[in-house]
């Protein structure tokens, strides 16, 4: 209905996606005040969100040398645009609806968007396609759901009841969506009077719990360390970084690498646990694709243009000299994450950040601020993350030039 009753009420507000009229919408009905219908819960939300993008400049200086550092900056200046896009039509609707005032700042346009973020979930719709029901994902906001906190592996959980196409909507048309959603636990684990209820976020990366929600967790084993593949600008570009782009983009792929802090955890052999290097497929494939011979790059971007692709096998001895190459690369991208991150553009060096947290366990010297504390996790476990790889792929580089030289001396 919010989406409705928005672009019917101002078409001016123009083609944008559902997130952003929810986001619109908290920002016009938070300023109606106690005049809006939503007034009882909006006066319950936090004023000032905990997310990076209120940070002061000294918090968001213990992000330095993060890919989170960057992500804030790119996101504050891709709503700044927004907002000079929306503002106008957000001033009309206040208009229209009667409120005191149709100033509306950037600020509160922010709060709005850390407000969705940090309390959305995504709910199944059901939709009708040749006859058939079809599920997809829409997501919306419950007031009081959005209150619980995270706690992993929680025993509280939020499920959703009604039949679609079976009910009805306020407009008296058949539901699409679910019509109620309830918080259930098992009967023997129910909460006591008093004990707060908590649900799970799902598995999200450190970087996703700070940016989205201003939390982030010890020992999170879904955490992810990002690196940026160096890329010069469009007008930089030779003809050979174009076509590896290119090739990436029609794999689906992009010039970044996710590795995450699970595959280091090893699997388990009769000696132990197996600690080698592993990487994600896809990481495999990116590296691969920018380490290619021009030739072979060449073959691989006309092989895509065709209905069966060919499959460009290799000898032994290219196989290891490609995955020499891989690895090389992988070590060169790592040794530079290391250094932003623990160099001097950096926050200094694991070590400091784990004496931080210690202190902080026991209760030494004076509390860690909020914001703080949730930048010394996430960072420390980005250090932790990036050391172990580069480890690793220094081993894996010395065992493959190794072989390499065996195959060598047997030819």
């Amino acid at each position: 209905m919010a989406h409705m009753s928005l672009t019917m009420a101002c078409p001016a507000v123009g083609v944008i996606d559902e997130r952003m009229l929810i986001i619109l919408f908290l920002t016009i009905e938070r300023q109606l005040g106690a005049d809006s219908v939503w007034y009882p819960w909006l006066r319950l939300l936090p004023e000032k969100p905990r997310t990076p993008l209120f940070y002061s400049e000294a918090e968001v200086a213990e992000l330095r040398g993060t890919s989170l550092e960057h992500s804030v900056g790119l996101q504050k200046r891709g709503l700044a645009e927004q907002w000079q896009r929306l503002e106008p039509a957000c001033q009309d609707l206040l208009r229209k609806a009667g409120a005191s005032t149709t100033q509306v700042s950037f600020e509160d346009f922010m709060w709005a968007h850390a407000m969705f973020w940090s309390r959305s979930q995504s709910f199944p719709r059901w939709t009708q396609e040749a006859g058939e029901m079809v599920v997809s994902a829409e997501e919306g906001m419950v007031p009081g759901l959005d209150f619980c906190n995270h706690k992993e592996h929680s025993t509280a959980k939020w499920t959703i009841f009604g039949t679609p196409g079976l009910e009805v909507d306020e407009l008296g048309q058949p539901s699409a969506m679910p019509t109620q959603v309830a918080l259930v636990c098992p009967r023997q684990q129910a909460p006591s009077p008093g004990q707060e209820i908590t649900i799970d976020y799902g598995d999200k990366s450190n970087e996703q719990l700070l940016l989205n929600y201003g939390f982030a967790q010890p020992n999170n084993m879904d955490d992810v360390l990002t690196i940026m593949c160096p890329v010069s600008p469009p007008e930089d570009r030779d003809d050979v970084l174009t076509a590896r782009l290119n090739l990436l983009l029609s794999r689906g792929l992009m010039p970044r690498l996710f590795l995450p802090a699970k595959l280091l955890d090893g699997r388990p052999t009769r000696t132990g646990k197996d600690r080698s290097l592993r990487l994600p497929e896809e990481v495999e494939e990116i590296l691969k694709i920018f380490v290619m011979v021009p030739k072979q790059l060449s073959a691989e971007v006309v092989s895509e243009l065709e209905p069966e692709p060919a499959q460009n096998t290799l000898d032994a001895v290219e196989e290891s000299g490609e995955r020499m190459a891989v690895l090389t690369t992988l070590v060169g991208l790592l040794e530079l994450k290391h250094l932003q991150l623990e160099g001097e553009s950096g926050t200094g060096s694991l070590e400091a950040d784990m004496k931080l947290i210690e202190a902080e366990a026991n209760h030494e010297g004076k509390r860690t601020p909020d914001a703080r504390w949730a930048c010394l996790i996430y960072r420390s476990s980005q250090k932790r993350i990036a050391r172990e790889y580069l480890i690793r792929a220094r081993e894996e580089l010395g065992a493959e030039m190794n072989r390499m030289r065996e195959l060598q001396q047997r030819q």
